[in-house]
């Protein structure tokens, strides 16, 4: 854990070598849900870029656990979270440069933001588009435990995704994506590439 100062995703890929599959970079803060995992993939980049998919969902499923009743979890491709219309945070994933589309990498990485409270005198509502979790009305979720919800998710989802497929994953974007053109792009654009030799 880095102590409310750092970049967990630039530790995670600084570290990646040496530490390995596995490893689970939180920045401590209580405004902000900071975190990266490695992830050390054995199929070749443009299939193993599903990691993001899996990253997103497992996020939207601790986002979920902790939320009130009737809260709405949808996401705005290519990498945005909203609760109820605001932003409230996103993913990213990264890699080793250099790396050749049908190389297997060495390495991965999926990182996340996510935040916990509103900075600021603002009054709710004065800014729509953004968010964060305890203007949506979440009780007692720091940093931590979404973070921990986060992991124990993402195990879910990989033990789902060896078992079932992919397909599960897939689905479940679908419907948390907000209608837009860009979500269908993107989501087409996956089936593409995940078919292609």
């Amino acid at each position: 854990m880095l102590r409310e100062v750092g970049d967990a995703f630039s530790h995670a890929t600084d570290v990646a070598v040496q530490e390995g599959a596995g490893t689970l970079v939180h920045v401590g803060r209580f405004d902000l849900a900071e975190f990266a995992l490695v992830l050390e993939p054995d199929e070749p980049l443009r299939v193993a870029r599903r990691a993001f998919y899996a990253g997103m969902v497992a996020l939207a499923d601790a986002l979920a656990a902790h939320a009130p009743p009737e809260k709405s979890i949808t996401f705005d491709w290519p990498d945005a979270i909203r609760i109820d219309g605001g932003l409230i945070g996103g993913g990213r994933l990264g890699g080793p440069v250099g790396v050749a589309e049908n190389e297997v990498p060495p390495w991965i990485v999926f990182g996340a933001m996510v935040r916990t409270v509103a900075m600021g005198q603002d009054e709710p509502g004065l800014r729509p588009s953004g968010s964060a979790l305890d203007q949506e009305g979440f009780e007692d979720v720091d940093s931590g435990r979404l973070v921990e919800s986060f992991a124990r998710h993402f195990m879910r989802l990989i033990d789902v995704w060896h078992e079932r497929g992919f397909g599960v994953i897939a689905r479940t974007i679908w419907r948390g994506c907000r209608p837009t053109r860009t979500c269908a792009a993107t989501l087409l654009r996956m089936v593409i590439s995940l078919s292609a030799p």
